[in-house]
């Protein structure tokens, strides 16, 4: 993936913020910048073009706010490492 789209939605759901990044290490990229914003309580969701990759929800049975990408999924900081590792694993397998 050489480009990806972080769409999010303030709080308050009164406006979306895009942001667009490019480059070898865009999926890093987007999982630092998805993980910030899971732990402060934003929605988002991640573009690679017009398929969907990934995003950021709150999921009410379990009380926590949900981040994915590439089918990858995690709640807190942990998981979010450990997704890390296995994109940089991919990235370096291509």
């Amino acid at each position: 993936m050489k480009k990806v789209t972080i769409e999010t939605m303030s709080h308050c759901e009164a406006e979306v913020i895009v942001k667009d990044m490019e480059g070898e290490e865009c999926l890093v990229k987007a999982l630092n910048i998805l993980e910030r914003m899971r732990s402060n309580s934003f929605q988002a969701v991640v573009w690679g073009g017009d398929e969907y990759l990934g995003g950021i929800w709150y999921n009410p049975i379990h009380g926590r706010w949900i981040a994915e990408i590439l089918d990858m999924q995690w709640d807190d900081d942990q998981g979010a490492a450990q997704v890390k590792e296995q994109l940089q694993a991919m990235a370096e397998s291509y």
